[in-house]
């Protein structure tokens, strides 16, 4: 292992895809083709397209959850492959649009990511993460499975904040959120991605939301991706 990529090490941004392309597993049929692009520092791109054009499975390889049918990816021009998969995901965080909670209290569930990754845990950035998303009110005993769904969709992106990644992949995270908390994570991943090399890749369906949250778009139509720039509104 390079010491570079060594946890809790921070690192210029620059994620990029040399023609990746995906294939639908059961039919061999591609889903989407050969596509190249590159995700650098402020980077707040928007993919948007109908169902099943690929946009989630194009995060899942980013993340390295999924294998590309071709292509290449490398993070600061070293290959992906060379780089032990736990850091890559540490750096590069997959945000489900369902989110997991483990079996426990909302405390177990905060504190999950930095066990795994053996990162100290700021209970103090915790409970200001949690009152910009609207939860400051729970309590941390309480058992985090009898959380509504948007309750839950917002403590796992906490969870993942938590982490200090520089990339979030951001699956629908807002698709069970009233328009007052929709705001609330808007804002929240706005500035956290205004920061010093941080950058998100964000699904969406709804078209007014892009302009609020991004700055790039990767468009999913007929098994092509596209990408453009994004003007942005306040």
């Amino acid at each position: 292992m390079k010491d570079k990529y060594k946890v809790g090490v921070r690192m210029p941004l620059k994620l990029s895809l040399h023609r990746v392309s995906q294939r639908f597993l059961d039919e061999g049929k591609e889903l989407f083709q050969p596509f190249t692009a590159s995700i650098r520092e402020g980077s707040r791109i928007a993919c948007i397209g109908a169902s099943g054009q690929g946009k989630s499975s194009l995060l899942k390889i980013l993340a390295r959850l999924h294998l590309p049918a071709s292509g290449t990816l490398s993070w600061n021009d070293q290959q992906a492959t060379e780089i032990p998969i736990t850091n890559w995901r540490r750096h590069i965080h997959y945000v489900a649009q369902h989110a997991t909670m483990l079996s426990g209290s909302i405390e177990d569930n905060l504190k999950l990511p930095s066990q795994l990754h053996q990162l100290p845990f700021n209970k103090d950035t915790a409970e200001h993460l949690l009152d910009k998303v609207g939860l400051s009110a729970l309590d941390w005993k309480s058992d985090a499975l009898q959380l509504s769904g948007g309750e839950q969709q917002r403590l796992a992106l906490v969870r993942s904040l938590l982490l200090e990644p520089q990339v979030l992949l951001l699956d629908e995270v807002t698709a069970s959120l009233d328009e007052a908390h929709t705001h609330h994570v808007e804002e929240l991943l706005k500035g956290w991605a205004e920061e010093r090399d941080r950058a998100y890749v964000w699904i969406t369906h709804q078209p007014d939301q892009i302009a609020r949250i991004a700055n790039e778009q990767w468009s999913f139509d007929n098994h092509v991706i596209t990408s453009n720039r994004v003007e942005v509104t306040a």
